[in-house]
């Protein structure tokens, strides 16, 4: 009769098998662009799984279609181009998304709007009806243009995460253009480390985050130092404020840290777009239970909230 022992406080990347043999898990990393970023999924197994990667990638091949703001076959193109009293019937993932938006401009009392891109009068999302038990979008009035890019990683990153769940996979970290869901930890037990990069040097850190947990946690960084216009000597934040239309000033970094991706990416945007609302920003803390690290202005020190 043949023992198998482990012990769990030195060996924890090596699992005996039913022969008795000893395994070693690695970290297989899957990297690819879409959705104007890059993409990557590390995820800790004892061998690399194919078929787990091409249903992640066929997904996100999918929801970029779907919710493409620049693809003319999307669903959120043809929204875009409704007519009024027009309605368009979705797939129910792209209905959730869209009602999820619209649940989050009211909580974050409308410094997230993914119709910020509209004329002033049509920046309100009631000129949407949005029927998610029949998965059809009305448009009341032709006006509204939506752009989901404030909540798109997020999504992506929740539905990526429930797809590595599903293959059993508990290890992982899940990075979609720097907003990032973490699960679990590294073969050798030890913590994910995540780096909270320095704006005006990105070759320094800010802030290393790195949480003893087995449970999931998100980060979503928004800020100016990455997506920006330089006219007539001034920067201009690719972050819009949903009230004004006009580029968000200051916001050099403001990194969330949450429990799910959909919620740090939403976070991020909203905080940015209230930098100087610090009012603003402890009501978000307090109402959305989460971790607020803020870079803004001239000052480079970072306030943590």
């Amino acid at each position: 009769m043949k023992l198998c022992i482990t012990f769990l406080i030195i060996i924890i990347s090596i699992s005996c098998n039913k022969q008795g043999k000893f395994e070693k898990f690695d970290i297989f990393k899957l990297e690819f662009f879409k959705m104007g970023t890059d993409l990557s999924v590390k995820y800790v197994a004892k061998k690399r799984n194919i078929k787990l990667e091409k249903e992640i990638k066929e997904y996100i091949d999918q929801f970029d279609k779907e919710n493409s703001f620049y693809k003319k076959e999307s669903y959120l193109s043809k929204l875009n181009n409704l007519n009024d009293n027009q309605s368009l019937k979705v797939v129910h993932s792209f209905c959730k998304l869209l009602e999820i938006s619209v649940n989050y401009q009211k909580s974050t009392e409308n410094r997230f709007n993914i119709a910020y891109k509209s004329p002033k009068k049509f920046r309100n999302l009631d000129n949407l009806q949005i029927n998610c038990k029949k998965d059809i979008i009305k448009v009341i009035k032709k006006g509204t243009i939506l752009d989901t890019g404030g909540i798109a990683k997020g999504y992506s990153i929740d539905k990526t995460a429930y797809i590595l769940k599903k293959y059993n996979y508990k290890n992982f970290i899940i990075n979609y253009g720097g907003d990032m869901l973490i699960c679990g930890k590294k073969p050798n037990n030890k913590n994910w480390t995540i780096g909270i990069k320095d704006p005006f040097n990105t070759s320094k850190l800010l802030k290393i985050i790195s949480k003893n947990t087995k449970s999931c946690y998100s980060v979503a960084t928004s800020g100016d130092y990455k997506r920006y216009i330089v006219k007539n000597g001034k920067k201009y934040s690719h972050i819009i404020n949903p009230k004004t239309g006009l580029s968000v000033e200051d916001a050099h970094s403001v990194t969330v840290i949450s429990d799910n991706a959909i919620k740090s990416d939403v976070l991020a945007t909203a905080i940015s777009v209230g930098n100087k609302d610090i009012a603003y920003i402890k009501r978000m803390k307090r109402k959305f239970n989460i971790k607020i690290y803020i870079l803004i202005g001239n000052n480079r020190k970072l306030l943590e909230y």
